[in-house]
């Protein structure tokens, strides 16, 4: 497997877009995920907290996005998805949705979207192809089981050995050129599961702005057994057995009451693995370890939390980005703080592998860190800022077997909060 990795604004010009990573040569990529952040310039602390998912396999496709308006004496937040669109974005003060893209056609070393409506700003996204003879994929949705059900994913038709997953914490029923679909409260989970051989292993971080509340109101969840769910700690979602055709999925602690999982489903001949880690306690050179090879691609995300597996009300900030040994670094951001007079939201991109701002401040950073190689066991950051402690999910893709075409290495990803 082949995984590239680009950085890019998106187009303030309604029309056809087209997305390359140099990487990829003229290889044609099977599918391609997507980060978009409320902010267009690297290190410029945007006033909201957008953060948005989106996914495209040559076939079907689906976008996410939730939003926090920053100042708002009463919290103002929204989410958002679809599953006819590959990018979504909202207008922070009332939550319309302010443009919208689709999937086109994927082409040599890349994808072209189309943008049925285009955004006043060029924020920035990033995307991050897969590609390769030995890759399957499918994403797709569906809806979440009542509280203790099992349900059965039979749609990828393969055994998926590893599953990306999102929620917005809602349904899907979002139209182009519309506002339906829009939906207080900016939930937002996303986590991964891998199968290692019994069943699957699994991480994530799950939060909830709540909208409407007099004074700002955050809360968080580091899970170490769950791919996903709604950060008021409605329900949480565990995938269960893996099979010939898919997965199968419980909802825990509640009923989802029509919200919908967004996922990316990939099978390919490399080693993968989830595991946790906790943030550095000191600057410099740190390395992340128990991986169990030498990655190609490593997908991470941080909850803010010291606490495992335990709901808390806390300033709190979530972010993605990419790295490919360092010759090109990408990260982005948000924030928000809890219990402030007015709300405090922020997002920010960043030319780094690895940044997570001060959602206290929103002008600043709790940790900062360039990549600095690929190890046998793990990968190494260099940190000029550190904030302790911080639980992370780590999902790492190793090399491809001796003698596959895809048997070298390409990038590492790298997603983050606080």
């Amino acid at each position: 497997m082949q995984v590239e990795v680009v950085s890019f604004n998106i187009s303030l010009s309604d029309g056809l877009q087209t997305i390359t990573a140099p990487g990829l040569g003229s290889v044609v990529p099977k599918a391609v995920l997507f980060c978009l952040v409320g902010s267009d310039i690297f290190d410029d602390f945007d006033g909201n907290s957008g953060l948005g998912f989106g996914c495209v396999d040559g076939t079907r496709q689906w976008a996410t996005y939730g939003i926090a308006d920053d100042g708002a004496a009463t919290m103002n937040t929204h989410t958002v998805a679809s599953d006819s669109n590959c990018l979504l974005v909202m207008h922070d003060s009332d939550g319309s949705v302010r443009a919208e893209a689709q999937f086109d056609a994927f082409v040599a070393g890349g994808v072209r979207i189309d943008w049925i409506d285009a955004h006043f700003d060029d924020f920035k996204c990033i995307a991050i192809f897969f590609a390769g003879d030995d890759v399957t994929v499918r994403a797709d949705n569906y809806l979440l089981g009542a509280q203790d059900v099992e349900v059965d994913i039979t749609a990828p038709g393969f055994r998926p050995k590893m599953v990306f997953a999102t929620t917005r914490g809602g349904g899907k029923t979002h139209t182009n050129g519309t506002d339906d679909g829009v939906e207080a409260h900016q939930r937002i989970s996303v986590g991964a599961a891998v199968d290692n051989g019994s069943g699957y292993t699994q991480r994530s971080w799950i939060n909830q702005n709540y909208d409407g509340t007099a004074n700002s109101r955050v809360r968080m969840r580091y899970s170490s057994n769950r791919v996903g769910g709604r950060g008021d700690n409605t329900y949480q979602v565990e995938l269960t057995t893996p099979d010939a055709s898919g997965f199968s999925s419980f909802t825990r602690g509640g009923t989802p009451a029509g919200d919908w999982m967004f996922y990316l489903a990939l099978t390919c001949d490399n080693p993968i693995s989830v595991s946790t880690f906790s943030s550095p306690a000191s600057t410099g050179n740190n390395a992340v370890t128990g991986i169990g090879f030498q990655p190609i691609a490593v997908l991470m995300g941080n909850s803010g939390q010291i606490a495992t597996d335990t709901d808390q009300e806390l300033d709190n900030g979530r972010g993605f980005g990419a790295f490919n040994s360092g010759t090109e670094e990408w990260s982005s951001s948000i924030g928000s703080e809890n219990a402030a007079a007015s709300a405090s939201e922020f997002s920010v991109p960043r030319a780094n592998a690895y940044a997570v701002m001060d959602p206290g401040t929103g002008s600043s950073y709790l940790n900062l860190a360039s990549f600095v190689s690929m190890d046998a066991d793990g990968f190494t950051l260099n940190h000029s800022i550190v904030d302790t402690g911080r639980k992370s999910w780590v999902l790492a893709f190793g090399p491809a077997p001796s003698g596959d075409p895809d048997d070298f290495t390409h990038l590492a990803l790298l997603g983050v909060g606080v």
